[in-house]
């Protein structure tokens, strides 16, 4: 059986495609005494276009001496990122919490292979 030459030029293409460069940051502040902020940052390093990433935060928070069920606060669908841009989400939870958990978690969309792992606890008074 013959392989096209387009067949052959693309997956020779996707054997050559690297991961995405992004920085992300993460923080977590208390906006009254019944609201915490989480904010996501995420920029793309390059200088060319992301291929679309799936970026995902996992949040607990710590109230009367017990962690609550892990929950996911930010999941937004998949998105590409152009050359150099910066893209912000934020999350306004409701809770009285004195110290709050989140998990970042950013993949690739198109094959799931993870980009970045982060994890950030802050108190919240």
């Amino acid at each position: 059986m013959k392989i096209p030459f387009i067949a052959t030029l693309l997956l020779t293409m996707a054997g050559c495609a690297s991961p995405p460069k992004l920085s992300a940051t993460m923080d977590i502040t208390r906006r009254a005494p019944d609201t915490v902020l989480i904010s996501l940052r995420i920029t793309n390093l390059e200088d060319h276009a992301t291929t679309p990433i799936a970026p995902d935060v996992v949040v607990q928070t710590h109230t009367g001496g017990a962690w609550d069920k892990p929950a996911s606060q930010i999941h937004p669908v998949a998105f590409v990122l152009n050359k150099h841009e910066l893209r912000n989400i934020v999350k306004v939870l409701h809770t009285n919490a004195d110290t709050v958990r989140a998990m970042l978690t950013i993949k690739e969309q198109e094959n799931g292979h993870l980009l970045m792992n982060q994890r950030i606890e802050k108190a919240v008074p």
